[in-house]
């Protein structure tokens, strides 16, 4: 007679453990990029950005210290041109591409450092084809600048410009008329110690953009609220404690429908917080430790549905994190170490995955690498996708061999910007001109991905 052995009991919360391992581990397919493919290499390099500054369709690269030039994109990724903007003796220290006059064409502003008392934001329109004017100065009241943006913070339609600037610490806005006059320097803070970042997004779901801003020497990421949709700030809400905070953005790394934030640090970390969707945030969550983390970006390079982190550093490195879609990141991948500075991210050789671009102080040359896809057989099932008119003015039609399910856009940034299901026919009337990436989800869970232009 045998003896019947009763099984033993279960541990529940070891089988939940595995099972949350392997999923965890299984979210993550390891794609590649290509060696450096440097597009030059003549002087240092503090800022990258890129843009479509001669109207045809491609993205065009802009990088800059102590003069501004833009490469221009030939579509494949080959760049046939080297143009020069004098910056009058100036150093460039962040750039940003959008329509500042509402002429449908992008233009180019800057902030620009000369010494203690001698700094400025300037932009300069894009006369056509790639020509730009001389510079136009929207203020010199800063000392010191760090970092430029543009956004609509007074809901009247058109591009409003924020600055951050180091010594005088203030965070400052500037209102557009619309045919790219400004108004005067408004103060949302004059004691962030040493003011490094400045960003605007919704955080609290009102439909208004918000501020976002901190400084190197603050120890802090706060954010204002804009309290009537007007250009009106609250008080400073402080969000976490942050060492040399450098860069700052919003993007929704946890797929929750908010704009969570993420930013890099001096003191040797690139780092998350998530937001509720109130405008109340979380406890800090570590992507990675960079030792002088200088810059990063939230952009989708595995063509997953979720936004993946890229970030540089001082001690040279090029690294990427791969987000399994829950805000989790993999591991510390290390694309590259020739001295990049400064990161941004557009689909460069036309082929629908976001490239990633690099600016170099010490090694003199700005710099992208090529996505390469899935090594190996976990890229997601494309479908076939087509997007007419593109580029248009106001709507855009989907035709697919597979019913759609799902519709995202995003900016170049990787904001998601619009959300629809259901739908084939997308009103983009009200978006400001540039490129965008629509994102297709299928009924049966395959993936387009198609590029469009706003005009």
């Amino acid at each position: 007679m045998y003896d019947i052995l009763k099984p033993k009991a279960v541990n529940k919360n070891l089988l939940i453990s595995i099972l949350f391992c392997i999923i965890f581990q299984n979210g993550f397919s390891q794609i590649s990029f290509s060696t450096e493919k440097i597009i030059s290499q003549s002087s240092a390099k503090v800022h990258v950005h890129s843009g479509d500054l001669d109207g045809d369709g491609d993205e065009d690269i802009l990088a800059g210290y102590g003069n501004l030039e833009w490469y221009e994109n030939d579509g494949s990724g080959n760049f046939l041109n080297n143009n020069t903007i004098s910056l009058g003796g100036k150093s460039l220290q962040s750039i940003y591409v959008t329509d500042i006059n509402g002429d449908s064409k992008l233009d180019i502003l800057c902030e620009l450092n000369g010494g203690a008392n001698n700094s400025e934001i300037v932009w300069f329109k894009n006369e056509g084809n790639g020509s730009f004017s001389a510079k136009n100065v929207i203020t010199n009241q800063i000392i010191s600048g760090h970092c430029v943006f543009a956004a609509d913070l007074d809901g009247d339609g058109d591009q409003d410009v924020m600055s951050a600037s180091v010594i005088d610490d203030k965070i400052a806005w500037y209102e557009n008329n619309g045919n790219g006059n400004f108004g005067s320097q408004k103060i949302i803070s004059s004691t962030t110690d040493g003011a490094s970042t400045v960003y605007a997004s919704d955080l609290d779901g009102d439909g208004y953009l918000d501020i976002i801003a901190g400084g190197a020497w603050d120890g802090k990421l706060s954010w204002y609220k804009n309290m009537d949709g007007k250009g009106t700030f609250s008080s400073e809400k402080e969000i976490t404690s942050v060492n040399q905070l450098q860069f700052a953005y919003t993007a929704d790394l946890d797929g929750d429908g908010d704009q969570d934030i993420y930013f890099a640090a001096l003191g040797g970390t690139v780092a998350w917080v998530k937001n509720d969707g109130d405008g109340n945030f979380g406890l800090l969550n570590i992507i990675g430790y960079e030792s002088k983390a200088t810059d990063v970006l939230a952009q989708d390079f595995d063509n997953d549905g979720d936004l993946d982190i890229v970030s540089t550093s001082d001690n040279g490195n090029l690294s990427w994190f791969q987000n399994n879609g829950f805000g989790e990141f993999g591991e510390h991948i290390i694309i590259s170490n020739t001295n990049n500075r400064s990161v941004y991210s557009a689909d460069i050789n036309g082929d629908g995955k976001f490239d990633i671009l690099t600016a170099s102080f010490y090694g003199n040359k700005v710099s992208w690498y090529e996505n390469l896809g899935f090594l190996g057989i976990h890229e997601p099932n494309s479908l076939s996708l087509s997007v007419y008119p593109n580029p248009t003015e106001d709507f855009i039609n989907i035709i697919s061999n597979e019913k759609i399910k799902n519709v995202e856009i995003f900016n170049s940034i990787g904001q998601k910007v619009l959300q629809k299901n259901n739908s084939n026919r997308i009103d983009i009337s009200n978006f400001a001109n540039g490129i965008y990436y629509l994102r297709m989800i299928g009924v049966d869970g395959n993936v387009g991905n198609k590029k469009i232009i706003k005009k």
